[in-house]
């Protein structure tokens, strides 16, 4: 799953999912930051925000319609490196002595939920690093 969502192009998977969920599905829209008179008096440039501060639910609604595929799009190639930043982390520290001593004494591998703090801060900062690979 990570290699593919970590080579599938950004620009590709939003044509796909044009095609997919707007195009067969018809489940969201296919352009625009929102449909034509639902938005109500821009005050801060987005919609989202605007329409949450005018208690005006139908475009909230909208709002999130129209984010969601593209965030969708961009997002995905994202959590693929970040699943296999994860992945490689947690099998390190799963090697560690003390992680190898608790299971020698006889602890489940659900009990050694605690491996997953020490392998925190490999993909802490991983989401920040990859705002500059999208701008490129």
């Amino acid at each position: 799953m990570d290699f593919l969502a970590s080579a599938c192009p950004s620009f590709w998977l939003g044509i796909m999912l044009i095609l997919l969920l707007a195009g067969v599905l018809n489940i969201l829209p296919t352009a625009g930051r929102s449909t034509y008179g639902i938005a109500g008096p821009e005050t801060t440039g987005f919609y989202l925000l605007d329409s949450l501060l005018q208690k005006n639910w139908k475009a909230v609604w909208d709002a999130l319609t129209h984010i969601c595929m593209p965030a969708l799009a961009l997002g995905v190639n994202m959590l693929g490196i970040l699943m296999r930043v994860t992945r490689s982390s947690v099998l390190e520290v799963m090697n560690e002595e003390y992680v190898v001593t608790a299971r020698a004494k006889g602890l489940r591998e659900k009990t050694l939920s605690g491996v997953m703090s020490p392998a925190m801060p490999s993909y802490r900062s991983l989401p920040s690093s990859g705002l500059s690979w999208e701008r490129c």
